[in-house]
């Protein structure tokens, strides 16, 4: 459980620091209109119900959500780490989209993992209160980055920083399958022995 609070915090360290702040962002990347400003960022998001979407259904399809978990925040953290130091704007924005994309899908396969925790909705409910505080960490930690430096590029390394931490997490938590499934298996196992 104390692995999940902090793959999940992590995780809402990049989702809410990063779209909280992507407006701003996007107004750094260029020249652009208050009309561009506030539709530009709208991709993303967009994006995401489009990942979501995709991810989960070929998560549904193979049965493994820890790897496409860690797979969609490692993607993240590639993505944004890479729009930092992107050779044009137009790249840069496009790698925000891509994180847009990925980083979206996590929490349908995080909460899809929830039954393997083995815990009741207690636990959840503090997992998700716990975890909460990274909607907190993210957008400051990009406010205070930024302040210091003067822009955003080591603002989102270290958002970059707390996905790829995600992503280890990811790989390495333990995931036990729901009750149904092991009933199915230990079915299956007397079935076998029975002939």
């Amino acid at each position: 459980m104390e692995v999940s609070r902090c793959l999940f915090g992590c995780a809402l360290v990049g989702i809410y620091g990063l779209f909280l702040w992507l407006p701003q962002i996007v107004k750094s990347l260029g020249h652009l209109s208050n009309i561009e400003v506030g539709f530009l960022p709208a991709a993303p998001p967009l994006l995401g119900v489009l990942g979501t979407y995709l991810i989960s259904r070929s998560s549904d399809r193979t049965g493994d959500r820890k790897k496409h978990l860690a797979f969609v925040y490692g993607m993240s953290a590639i993505a944004i780490a890479a729009s930092a130091y992107a050779p044009s704007p137009v790249v840069a924005y496009l790698l925000l989209c891509a994180t847009g994309l990925f980083i979206y899908a996590g929490n349908p396969l995080f909460w899809s993992l929830a039954a393997s925790f083995r815990t009741g909705a207690a636990i959840i409910a503090l997992i998700n209160t716990i975890a909460q505080f990274g909607g907190l960490v993210g957008p400051w930690s990009i406010g205070l980055v930024r302040n210091v430096t003067g822009s955003f590029k080591l603002a989102l390394v270290t958002i970059a920083a707390f996905l790829v931490v995600a992503t280890l997490i990811a790989l390495v938590m333990r995931v036990r399958p729901p009750d149904d499934e092991l009933a199915d298996s230990d079915e299956a196992g007397s079935t076998a022995h029975s002939l």
